[in-house]
């Protein structure tokens, strides 16, 4: 895209460039803080899951060595029965000492884990927040390059209502005996009474059709025709349209993200 920039948009582009860099800087910090804050929150979650896998382990061990426990007696408390309900029971001992052992650390890491999730989202919304800051900066960067669009844009509208103005005018001075039903022609009608002996329906019809075909109808419902044309045959040749008219757009946008200098 051909950057053509006035003097008016040079200082708002120098402004928006500043900003933008500031943004991204921000939201590199903000993401850096993210990421430790969630690298702290992992570790204590991983504090708490291994001490619950430690108390669900020993609670499995300590139900087996009662169970076991339960058929030895209905089997007589056999000799070997006794070894291997020994061995259970020692399994069982030693894994609730672990669990003892890592529901100690776990106890204080519950109450941590609150503020720890707190101040990721607090980081994480820090970034967001960044993000917003970047689009709009670079928005404005946009916006200023495309002052000569915008410019051209306003000339034209001027260009639009001077001519509309005078048509309407003459819509009036040719006074259709059945006339339109938009006000506004009603109303330039009115005014131009004066000049009703040059009436002729044949040239007032003549300017309503020029007029209903220069009407500027808002754009959604410009494009409905397009939109629903496109939903019957299966196609998308509007939006595809659109597309093309952002494309470069976009594309400024995804430079000056990479390079704020650019």
């Amino acid at each position: 895209m051909t950057r053509k920039l006035t003097l008016v948009s040079l200082p708002a582009e120098r402004s928006g460039r500043e900003a933008l860099k500031a943004a991204l800087a921000q939201q590199e910090q903000a993401l850096r803080d993210a990421t430790v804050k969630r690298e702290t929150l992992e570790r204590l979650q991983a504090i708490v899951r291994e001490a619950n896998d430690a108390t669900q382990s020993a609670a499995d061990a300590k139900r087996e060595a009662n169970e076991f426990r339960q058929q030895w007696v209905r089997g007589g408390c056999t000799f070997s029965g006794s070894k291997t309900l020994e061995a259970l029971d020692d399994k069982a001992a030693e894994l609730a000492a672990v669990a003892e052992r890592l529901g100690i650390n776990a106890t204080p890491v519950r109450k941590e884990l609150p503020r720890a999730l707190d101040q990721l989202k607090s980081a994480e919304f820090d970034a967001s927040a960044c993000a917003g800051q970047i689009s709009s900066a670079i928005g404005a960067i946009i916006a200023g390059e495309a002052a000569a669009l915008l410019e051209r844009y306003e000339r034209i509208a001027e260009e639009y209502r001077v001519a509309r103005r005078e048509v309407t005018v003459l819509f009036g001075v040719l006074d259709p005996p059945a006339p339109p039903t938009n006000r506004g022609w009603e109303l330039a009608r009115d005014r131009s009474a004066q000049y009703r002996p040059a009436t002729s329906a044949a040239g007032a019809q003549m300017v309503a059709d020029a007029l209903r075909r220069g009407t500027i109808q808002d754009f959604d419902r410009e494009g409905a025709g397009s939109r629903a044309q496109d939903s019957l045959d299966g196609t998308a040749h509007y939006q595809a349209m659109l597309d093309a008219i952002a494309a470069p757009w976009l594309a400024r946008a995804a430079q000056l993200r990479g390079d704020p200098e650019s």
